[in-house]
Parts: structure tokens; sequence; C-alpha cells
């Protein structure tokens, strides 16, 4: 059944010129990305016993590759020296090349085979560039900004859902559920899972090409996915003809499966002369997965590419008109766009009356318009909104123009309720049991699906194990019932680090199986959203006496198509922010939509408890496995999940930055496995260090363990000592809910709280000691304290100590004398101290536990992971923090390096510390400079009424980091006016509490934000993160750097002097750099894994440059800047290096070309600047815009001059 609607949906975007420059300037961005290089250091080569001897063994130790990077280029280039960047390498260079064909990541080996004529590979670095999915895409916009851009923009805003329906002239199609989507220029068919989209597919291609005048385009992601669409296609028009005449339809593409075909009778869609090549592929494609020897496998790979090539000439067959329908991936479709010299893209005309893309909701909306470029009268868009999305990157935030162009497909915008007259939505569906389908309905599709008359019967007649017979054919799990604590099952790092895994899932499996031996017949398949819990149970699974030859296990990612009796999804750790809500409910959607029969939803209640797990509560069973042998049964168990019934609605642009952190704020941080285990830690009244890195959650265990001490001792004094008076509003709350949660009075006056200048200030007042220095000298007081009064009287239970390295050795040694001994024969007391020495704002010295009189052997903890920052965020602040101080005789970072928590290599040239103690990517930190802090100011404030006008950001979601107080108020007083012109206020506050108020901006110091964050946190005026005797105040730039989650800007003056405000900036700009081509070096890790499809980046973010750094911090240019950019005051930022071809997409080309190119592919960046003035993508600088030419001409000159 099918439903169609006259109502129209709303429109979230304005129409206007800067689609086409925006989705370009995300697609060049991500091609940039998707193309960066990485240098890998070769131990050993020899040649494995293959019968091609082309093939060579790489030995490189531990890779950080993953099967993404099979089919990449690797090469040794004849001088490193000679490379500068990306695209800039030419064959006649190398000492040797291949194709990257297998990798071995347990053995530290990659199979490489070697082009013809290559040298032999030998010991030393050399360098892999991945396959460029989004190569022919990013063509297509590139050759679109020199030709006819108005029809790709024109199919943006289509693509966008933002313009209206227009009807095109049509006859009748003769199919009337699908009749509506011939009459219009753009329309949709909405199939949600098991409502037969690809059949519904095959019906209206058969007959649309029963009309004469029709020339049919099928695209879709993958492969399999083609194929199917093409079978579809040829089943309807046999069930219309016996005699269907299949030579007019053709399939495209060295991938197609020839045993498929041939199982169909169907072989007439591959004839071109290449059916032969085809069964050799099919062939070599069988034994490859027969073979599980890597040498072997690079071998046959080896083959099959070879026989690939033989294929591919004939894909021009798209323009031939004898062939009416033409069935091609997306991939191979937008590539042809890009290369053939008929293609519209170069003006000519559009070779197909309709193009249907299958999967449309895996195809970006950037992808979409180009793939609507070959149609010349309408497009088909067949898919769903409401399963994957087109790229799933652990990300926290994304730039929103990428996210809009690329993170969306061009189905986002629909919903159940708001279809217009141009879309159908199936509604029959043909695969769940009854009660699956209501708990999918109501989740995703407004309760519109119902079953297909088959349905209630064949679910019933299921011939299902007699323990589910009587149980709902939808289950959850509830982990609670099976642990003694929260710590049982919540979800680990494993060793590697990267994804997530639940180790108590195996036992749940182990118990399931082990009950229900019909299900562990299958077919059965697990699946969960993160690579790791896949990997693991996959590999359990191949030990299982009977489920291995009956159950799959993988990601989510992997499934979308896939279907089986029975389904098991585990949610691992609902609590990651490293996907928005609504991608959260697209990934639950896609695993549950998957069973037939029975689906088992393994999770915690507190994680049901999440936005996009709420509402299956009332649509889902919960229950628990009791017994053992022949007693086990299932037994109900309350949810005890309170929620919102209704489903979260989405913001009216989910693509804006102020959304998305919404979106993320709107979700349970759930603690880790480590966390847990820390929180109910037993408190055994011995002393206890923890020690862990900015974000790691040390407070969150603080609080947990003073209401666990409590609970131990009911009448005991407890202590909280801090240093940061801002932070004690945040400490009481974070106490109170600790100790509510444990049944325990929030009230209670067993717990005070003292700044440790108010205690040693009573302390010192009542033993007649007096102290006449600096005040905030805690160490010198704490000294003289106990230098007069000997052995203090111990005055308390317990001392918690927040911040323990602003304290000093001797203020930590009084704090652990005034607690009373556990008991009268040991030294033993609860002196309970949070360690970072990252973050020693004061210089205070690091103690020697046992000179103290503390005994912390065996009683130390690291933890080991950061929540709050993203890592650009974390390795630009940290590497900063490195260069600045170097670290090799920091204790804590020995610790961290034996821990693999940080890992030394190079940026170019320069060394770069990678961090492994925080995973999830986002957008890189912005740092700007000016030549004035009047310049720097108003740039600031722009930004901000940016944030807020255009982004939907919240102000309280804003905080800016100054190092003075000087600083604080002129920031207050220059953007109070621009501030209230965007509806806001903004506020200095220091050493005191600090407002949370919606409309409020917040300027601090280092200090006081301590132990605070924000989404975005503006560092400014970095160029005063110095000491006024001298020095540069090195923690304090990394605290006000840590305490961004999502987004950092790091703005200051900057100049060539021989200050050491300069040096510092220059030292930020080098730290930029670095982490450019840190990011570009960086291999794919994680979850999320993208698709093979268009685009398939294997990303995470920002942008590569030149891999070779100048010897020096580039300098900047202060005060009398240029007069190109003597308008805003700003400082030039360091010039990039240029090789040959363009340094912004890579496109080959000499250095007489390069000026034109830039002005016409890649214009000015107008968003921080004014009047008839933009900055240049080259060097940064502020251009006019009528000498844009003229500058690039003039500085490309030097730039390519340089050794």
């Amino acid at each position: 059944m099918a439903m169609s609607t006259s109502r129209r949906p709303s429109h979230r975007h304005e129409a206007g010129p800067t689609w086409f420059a925006e989705a370009r300037d995300a697609v060049a961005a991500e091609h940039r990305v998707c193309s960066r290089s990485l240098r890998i250091a070769a131990h050993r080569v020899d040649r494995p016993l293959v019968t091609d001897q082309s093939i060579v063994r790489v030995h490189v130790g531990r890779v950080e590759l993953d099967s993404s990077w099979e089919g990449g280029f690797a090469f040794r280039p004849l001088d490193f020296d000679d490379i500068a960047g990306p695209g800039s390498f030419e064959a006649s260079r190398y000492a040797w090349s291949g194709t990257v064909y297998e990798i071995d990541a347990d053995a530290g080996d990659i199979f490489i085979g070697l082009k013809d004529g290559s040298g032999a590979p030998t010991p030393g670095d050399f360098i892999v560039k991945p396959f460029e999915f989004t190569r022919f895409l990013h063509e297509v916009y590139q050759q679109a900004g020199r030709g006819p851009a108005g029809l790709i923009g024109a199919a943006l805003g289509l693509s966008a859902g933002t313009v209206p329906a227009v009807s095109v002239p049509a006859s009748r199609l003769g199919v009337p559920a699908l009749e509506p989507l011939w009459g219009h220029r753009w329309t949709v068919l909405w199939g949600p899972p098991g409502t037969g989209k690809t059949h519904s597919l095959g019906e209206l291609v058969a007959a649309a090409s029963a009309r004469s005048g029709e020339r049919i385009l099928v695209v879709s992601t993958t492969n399999k996915a083609t194929d199917g669409a093409a079978l579809s296609i040829v089943g309807a028009m046999r069930r219309r003809s016996q005699k269907a005449d299949l030579t007019r339809v053709l399939r495209i593409g060295a991938g197609a499966d020839l045993t498929r075909y041939r199982a169909a009778d169907a072989t007439e869609l591959l004839d071109g002369g290449e059916t032969a090549i085809r069964a050799e592929l099919n062939a070599k494609r069988r034994e490859l997965d027969r073979v599980t020897r890597p040498e072997e496998r690079a071998a046959i790979k080896r083959e099959i590419e070879a026989l690939r090539k033989q294929l591919r000439e004939a894909d021009l067959a798209l323009f031939d008109p004898g062939h009416q329908v033409v069935i091609a991936t997306a991939f191979k479709a937008v590539q042809i766009l890009a290369d053939a010299e008929q293609s519209p893209v170069m003006g000519g005309p559009p070779p197909f009356s309709t193009v249907i893309i299958d999967e449309a909701g895996l195809v970006s909306r950037a992808a979409t318009a180009a793939l609507a470029l070959h149609a010349g009268t309408r497009v088909i868009l067949v898919g769903d909104p409401r399963q994957l999305a087109p790229i799933s990157r652990v990300a926290r935030v994304e730039v929103p123009r990428r996210m809009r162009w690329l993170g969306e497909s061009s189905l986002a915008h629909l919903t159940p309720t708001t279809l217009t007259s141009s879309t159908v939505m199936l509604t029959a569906q043909w695969r769940m049991a009854p009660q699956i389908r209501e708990l999918v309905s109501n989740y995703q599709y407004d309760g519109r699906l119902e079953d297909a008359p088959p349905i209630p019967a064949v679910a019933a007649g299921a011939d299902l194990d007699p323990l589910l017979k009587s149980q709902p054919r939808a289950l959850w799990y509830v982990l609670d019932e099976e642990a003694s604590s929260p710590a049982a099952f919540r979800a680990q790092r494993p060793e590697r680090g990267g994804s997530w895994h639940r180790p108590m899932t195996i036992d749940v499996l182990r118990q399931v199986f082990d009950a229900h031996p019909k299900l562990a017949r299958g077919p059965g398949l697990f699946v969960s959203p993160f690579v790791a819990q896949g990997r693991e149970i996959r590999q359990w699974l191949a030990n299982h006496p009977v489920a291995r030859d009956h159950w799959r296990a993988s990601t989510i990612h992997a499934q979308q198509g896939a279907e089986a009796d029975y389904v098991i999804f585990d949610t691992v750790h609902a609590s990651s922010t490293a996907w928005p809500t609504h991608e959260w409910m697209r990934l639950v959607n896609v695993g549950l939509s998957r069973a037939k029969q029975v689906v088992l939803l393994i999770a915690s209640r507190d994680e049901m408890q999440q936005p996009f797990l709420a509402s299956l509560v009332d649509h889902i069973a919960p229950r628990v496995l009791r017994g053992r042998g022949p007693r086990t049964r299932w037994e109900a168990v309350p949810a005890k999940v309170a929620h919102e019934p209704s489903a979260k609605v989405r913001a009216s642009d989910p693509t804006t930055l102020g959304a998305q952190l919404d979106d993320r704020g709107s979700m349970l941080r759930l603690l880790s496995a480590e966390q847990e285990r820390l929180c109910n830690m037993r408190m055994d009244g011995g002393p206890r260090l923890v020690r862990g890195v900015a974000g790691s959650g040390k407070t969150v265990v603080m609080a947990s363990w003073v209401a666990r001490t409590l609970e131990e001792k009911p009448r005991g004094a407890l202590w909280i000592v801090y240093g940061n008076a801002a932070l004690k509003g945040l400490l009481d709350g974070m106490v109170s809910d600790a100790l509510r949660v444990r049944g325990l009075d929030p009230a209670t006056k067993q717990v005070s709280y003292f700044h440790i200048k108010e205690l040693l200030g009573l302390l010192m007042q009542a033993a007649g000691v007096y102290y006449r220095g600096d005040p905030f000298d805690y160490n010198t007081q704490a000294a003289r304290y106990l230098t007069n009064v000997g052995r203090p009287k111990p005055l308390c239970d317990a001392v918690f100590v927040d911040e323990g390295q602003d304290m000093g050795p001797e203020t930590l040694r009084l704090l652990h004398q005034l607690v009373k001994p556990v008991d009268s024969a040991s030294n033993r007391r609860q002196a309970v101290i949070f360690f970072d020495n990252a973050q020693n704002i004061y210089g205070r010295g690091t103690p020697q536990w046992s000179d103290l009189g503390i005994d912390m052997r065996g009683r130390s903890t690291v933890m080991k992971e950061s929540f709050r920052s993203t890592r650009p965020i974390t390795e630009f602040a940290l590497n900063l923090l490195y260069r600045l101080l170097p670290p090799r005789e920091d204790p804590d970072h020995r610790e961290l390096l034996e821990r693999g928590l940080v890992v030394e290599g190079h940026a170019g040239k320069r060394p770069w510390w990678r961090v492994r103690f925080c995973h999830v990517d986002g957008p890189r930190p912005q740092v700007e400079l000016f030549g004035s802090r009047d310049a720097e100011l108003e740039t600031l404030g722009q930004q901000i009424e940016k944030w807020i006008r255009n982004e939907g950001v919240r102000p309280r979601d804003i905080r800016i980091i100054a190092n003075r107080l000087s600083h604080c108020g002129k920031i207050e007083a220059t953007l109070t006016p621009v501030v209230k012109r965007a509806g806001a206020k903004i506020i200095a506050q220091a050493s005191e509490q600090l407002t949370s108020s919606d409309d409020t901006i917040v300027v601090s110091t280092p200090h006081s934000f301590k132990g605070h964050d924000a989404e975005i946190v503006a560092v400014a005026c970095a160029d005063g993160f110095v000491h006024k005797a001298g020095g540069i105040l090195a923690t304090n730039l990394y605290v006000a750097m840590t305490r961004a989650r999502s987004v950092l800007w790091v703005s200051g003056k900057g100049s060539d002097a021989n200050t050491e405000g300069a040096r510092l900036t220059r030292i930020i700009q080098d730290i930029d750099r670095c982490l450019l081509v840190a990011e570009s070096d960086r291999p794919p890790d994680g979850d999320g894994a993208p698709l093979e499809s268009i685009p398939s980046p294997k990303s995470t973010t920002s942008v590569p440059t030149p891999s070779a750094l100048p010897a020096r911090a580039p300098t900047v240019k202060a005060a009398a800047p240029a007069k190109s950019h003597a308008k805003k005051g700003r400082a030039p930022t360091p010039k990039r290096s240029v090789g040959p071809g363009c340094p912004i997409c890579n496109a080959p080309m000499g250095t007489a070309q390069l000026a034109r190119h830039i002005v016409a592919s890649h214009p000015l960046d107008r968003s921080s600047s004014a009047g008839g003035f933009g900055r240049c993508p080259v060097c940064r600088f502020e251009v006019r815009a009528d000498l844009y030419e003229k500058h690039l001409a003039r500085h490309i000159r030097k730039l390519t001059s340089r050794p």
C-alpha cells in the first residue's frame, strides 16, 4: 500500500546563490581530507612465497591502517625533502611505487603490488595515499564552477527540500500507486524497512521503459545494492512480458556479480563482449573468499584489479542511446560525469530523461545534485531518511556547511506527517512480525506502517524455541538485573583504544544460546554501532559450536538491507556523543528492523533513558533470563525508566552549530566502566592519589567517594578542600547529587567545604601564627604553620583535595596531618588527593609522597580517558604545552607515555605528540592573529554574533577566557554593543560564582574557570599569557584551551617583536600548522565506518597541509600591516608551501595557470571581512576583490620559488 499527501515541508534553508559555493567548498574540504597521505617506516621488506613476484611484504610493526586503505597508492619519493604536499608527487621521482592490496594488522604487514618498472622497496620511510573516493565528486564541482554552475545550484536547492514541487508534462505511467512520482521534476519514493522498496523500483522502471522517448539511469550505493536493483527491474519487465527485451538494459561497472545474473538468467544486462572476463572475475572473487593467508589474498586482489581494468572501457556505454535503461553505482555515475567530454557538466545535453537514485538516504545532497545533472526531465529518489545517513563518523560537532551538504541526504527533511504531493510513502511491510513492526512503526514512522496480509500468519507459524513462544517478539534484556554494579555492564575501550566494547554481552549471549538451541541455529544477526563490539562478538561466535555456522556479527553500518529471523542489537555505549540523537535513532531503527521473527535489545535502564531510546520503552518487553539448565525461564522485570513518550522534535535546521550542541546536550552523560569502577571502589581509610588528564571525570569520582565515605562513617567529619572559589557551587552540586543517589541527606552537616586560603587563615589564626607574604602562596603559609606548630591536632576523619597540584607539597603535608589516623597503631589517614600536573597554573612543586610521610605505594590511579574536549582541541593544547614546557622530566608524562596514552611522532619535520586518551573528533581549533587589539576584538565580536544569530548557539554555551583581568574588562566593554545586538549579555567575572544564565556570555580567567567547561571557548588576548616578571604561562594557556568541549577559538596580537607575547603567538601559529599536518597524516579509527557509496569519505576531520614545515616558527607582521589587509588591522598568517598543482584542491597544473584557477575555483573567504575585501585561501591575507588575481600571481611566484 502507498499513500501520499499534499502537505508541504517547512523550508529549512533560505534560497540563495551561496548554495553552490557552500557545497563546492564542503566537497573540496572533504576531498583534501580524504586525499591525505600517511608516512610509515618500513622495518623489513621481503617477497612472500606466491606466484606473483611483484607482491612484496612490508613489515611496519603496529599498523594504524584498516582495510579502507586497501587499494591505496604506496611509494617512496627519491627525496622526502622535495615533497611540498599532497598532489605534488611525480612518477619520475619515485624510488619505488605500487598498490596496497592487503593489510594484516595483527602481524603488522602491508602487502604491496609493485608497478611495472618499479624499483625494489628497502627498509625506511615510505608514503601511503588512500583511494580517493571523493575525487570525482570534487572534479564535478570544480568543473561546474567554470561551467553551468546554475544547474547544479538549482539541484542543490531541490536536494535541500526548499523548493516547491515543480510539475512536468507526463502521460499516465500505468502503476496507480506510483503515479505521483512521474508528474514532477523532483520526487521521492519513501520505502521504510521491509516495504518492498526495491520491488517498487523495478515496477516503476519497467513501466517507464515501455514509454517511447524515455531513457532512464538507475544508480545505487554499493555493487550489491545496484545488482539488486537491476535484477528487480528484470523481474518486473518479465512479469509484464515473458519476451521482454533485456538487451535494452545495461548494467555497467566491473563490480557486477555475474553469479547473480546467471542465476536470474539475465546475463544480457552485462553483455558487451565482457562475459568471459566477468566469469574469471567472479571465480577470483570466490577464490578470495576461501583464501586466508594475506600474501595469497594480495596476489589474488592484484589479478582482480587487472580484470576490472579490462571492463572499465565499456563504462562510456552510458552515453549510448541504444540502451534505454542503464544501471550503475553512484560512484561510477559521478566518475563518468567528471571524465566524459560529453558530460552535462561540460555543457553537453543530459543523456537521460529520468535519473532514479536508489538508497538515496545514503547519498549526500552534494552527490545527489551532481547525479541530477544526468537527468533532462525528472529525478526520483528512492530510499528512507530514517535509516543510515551518508556520512557517519565519530565527531562531536561538524562544520555546518559540511553537515548540510555532505552529512545529510536529500530525504532528510521528510517526516511522515509533512509529505508533499510529489512524495509516495510505502506503508505495507512484508518482513517483521507484527510486534516488531509495531515497535519500529511507532519509533520512527508515526505508527504509519501496517502488515501485509501474509505477515500475521507467517509470524504465528514460525518454528520458535519453546521458551520464546510464550514471549513477546520484541524483548529488552535489562542488564541491571544481571549485574551487581553498573561497572559490570558499562562500555570499555579495548587495549589498543579506538572503539567501545561491552564484555558482559558475551555472558548474555552464552545464556541466551544455551537456553534456546533453535535460536542458536539461526539464521541470526548480531549488530552494534561500535566496531570493537562487532569484532569481539564475531570472534566469539566463530568458536561457538552451533552458532558459528548460523550467526553473523558486525556493525549496523554494514547491515542496512540485511535481514534475519533473529536479531540481537547491543547498544554498548549509548551515552556516546559520537553521533547526534537523530543519527542514533537511525542506527537503532536499522538495527531493530533487520529482524523477521524476534528482536532482542541489550541495554541498561539508564541507557534506555536516552532521548533516542526512551520512546521504545512503551513497545518493548523488559525481560531477563533466570535459572540454569532445564529450569531456565524468561522473567518480566520492571522497566523503571522515566521518559517523555513523544519523540524529540528536531530543530528546524539540525545542521547548524547551535542545533548540534543542543542535540548533544539533550543526552544523558553516563559513566564509563573505568569511572564506574572507581566510583564504586571501597574506601579503606587510607590515602589515595587520583591522577587524570583534563576532562577525565576526577570530580565525579571525588563526589562519589565522599558519599561512600559518609556511608561508612556516618558520624565522621569530611572535608573538601579546593583552590578555586568559582568551583564551590559545582563541587557542592555534584556531592549533593552523589549523596542523594545513595539515599543520604544532601544537606548534611558532616561534609564541610574549605577554600585552602580560608582554611589556612583559620588554622594560623587559631595557632597565633602570623604571615604577611603573598596570600596565595599556600605552600609557604603551610610550611610556616608546620614550623611553628609542629604536628597539628587531627580535625577531620577524611579530606578530599581537589586540584592538588595547585596546593604545593607542604600544603598537602599539612592537610594529610589534619586527618585522624584510622587506628592508633598506624599512620594511615584518608587523605584523597586529585592531581593533574599539566594544570599546575601556580607553578607549585611536584611532591615526593614518601617525603611528606604519605605512603601512596599501590594506591595511585590514573584516569586514562578525557570525555571533555575533542581530539583536535586536546592535541593542539597538549603539543603547545609540551613545546613550551618540554615534558622529558615530568613523571606524569612518563606514565602517560608508558601506558600508551601519548605517542611521539612527527608533523612534517616537527616533533608531535598524538593523544590516545581522547577519541572524539570535531573541528580544528581556529587560530586568528591580528595587528592590533581592536582588530582582534572586532573580529571576535563578529564571530560571536555569527554563532548566536546565524548558527543558533545559546550565549551560555560561549565562554571567553583571557589571562589578565584588564583584558577581561576590555573584552566586556568592547563586545557589549555587539553581543547586545545579538540579543545577549556579556559579563566579566573572576574569583566568584560564575553565572549560568541562558542569555549571558561569561568572560573569565583560567584560574576562575578551572574545573568548568563550555561547548565553545574563545581564548582571547593569547599574547597576554605571560608573567609580569617574564616567562610564558604555559599551564594557564593549557587550562584555558582544555575548557572547550566542541569548538576552540584562539586569538591574539601577533608581531615580529622580540617579546615573550610575540614569541608565544608565533609558537601558537606553528602548532596550528603542525596540527594541520598531523590531522592530514592521521589514519581513521573508531566507529561509524563510512559506506561504499557516494561520497565515501575515509576521513576524520580537518584539512591536509604540506608535510614540510619551515625551520623556525612563522612570524607575523604587526602594527603596520600591508595595505591589502590594513582595513581590519589583521596580521597576516604564514603562507602555505605550494608545490606543483593547486595547493587547495590538488588539481595538477603549472604555475602559470595556478592564479587563474584559484580565482575561478576558490573565491575569497568573505565570512569575516567587510566591504570589498576577503581572505585569500592560500596565504590568508585580506585582499581587495578586484586585486585578487594580481595578489595571487605575485605571492605564488614567491611561494613556488622556495626550496
